[in-house]
């Protein structure tokens, strides 16, 4: 899953494993994420390698592995503005089955969909049960701060 921004914001691509069918077969995991004035940092960890520090409500990101976004001004190479594109950050959990990644291009050149219906929008409308066993679930959800 790569996340990027046409508008000169800023991008960067999930780690294997984090998000799909083997995030699902590893049982989940855990993502971080520490905002500061000038940093954005996003850790990944799988199920079975969640520090303990976290699982015991007390989470150390100093002693944790390099995160997979990086966004910290102070690094020259680094071109993402935290001040300028996180601002009044909200979380917003949206099961879209036929999000901005799956445009026409996209299912066209997809044969096992292109050949199911004409576009995404009309094989979910006429396929409800296809989604029956579709669902998130949170063990939960916590904010900490300084």
């Amino acid at each position: 899953m790569t996340v990027a921004s046409s508008s000169g914001g800023c991008g960067n691509t999930a780690p294997a494993g984090s998000f799909g069918d083997a995030f699902n077969a590893a049982g989940g995991g855990v993502y971080a994420t520490l905002i500061e004035a000038t940093a954005l940092k996003i850790w990944y960890f799988p199920k079975a390698k969640i520090p303990k520090d976290i699982t015991a409500g007390t989470p150390n990101p100093s002693t944790w592995s390099s995160p997979f976004v990086d966004f910290e001004t102070s690094k020259s190479s680094n071109k993402c503005s935290v001040a300028k594109y996180f601002k009044k950050n909200t979380i917003i959990i949206n099961t879209d089955m036929c999000g901005a990644m799956i445009d026409q291009d996209w299912w066209d050149s997809e044969p096992a969909c292109a050949n199911k219906a004409k576009d995404c929008p009309t094989y979910v409308a006429q396929n409800p049960s296809a989604y029956a066993d579709a669902y998130w679930l949170f063990n939960s959800i916590k904010l900490y701060q300084q």
